[in-house]
This record gives structure tokens, C-alpha cells and sequence, in this order.
């Protein structure tokens, strides 16, 4: 450890890192995949494991968009008919 390196006061002195003398060990470049056992879940089921194309989401995401859709528009109608039925009552009890 060099002592002639200054250390600002307060702070401790660290160790330095020591290179090790064994070889590094990559892994390799592509890991095979991993096989879930009979008993275990998987996030995938076995008919999709072919598929690679990505449409599937698309399908979902454009249902799941055209859902909210649907649902924001069935809340602005029937706002707006709460709106018309209070106007209405309003306007027959003359106020």
C-alpha cells in the first residue's frame, strides 16, 4: 500500500484491489437454454416456443387500445346524457 498518496483527512484508507494470478473464465458466448422440468411453470406454453414473428403483441395491444377507446367513449355518452336529462328536467320544472 503506498503511504505517499494524500488522503484527504476524515476519510480511511482503502485497500487496493489486488490483480488475481488465475486465469479469467468467460462464459460462453451463447448459453444454451434452459429446460424447465415437468413439475415447473414455465412463461411460455409449448405451441408458442415455434413462434417468433411478434404479431401477437400487436393483436393485443390493439385490442387492449381499442377497448379503452370504447370504454372512454361509453363514459363521455353517457356523461353527456346525464348532462341532457338534467337540462331537460331543469327547463320542465322552470327553472
Amino acid at each position: 500500500m503506498p503511504e505517499d498518496v494524500p488522503v484527504p483527512e476524515g476519510l480511511p484508507m482503502l485497500p487496493l484491489p489486488l490483480p488475481s494470478s488465475e486465469p479469467i473464465v468467460l462464459p460462453p458466448p451463447k448459453a444454451p437454454p434452459a429446460v424447465a422440468e415437468a413439475d415447473e411453470m414455465t412463461l411460455l406454453s409449448p405451441s408458442a416456443l415455434g413462434r417468433g414473428d411478434g404479431r401477437d403483441w400487436a393483436v393485443v395491444l390493439g385490442v387492449a387500445a381499442i377497448a379503452e377507446l370504447m370504454l372512454v367513449w361509453a363514459a363521455a355518452c353517457v356523461g353527456l346524457w346525464r348532462r341532457r336529462l338534467a337540462w331537460t328536467r331543469a327547463v320542465r320544472s322552470g327553472g
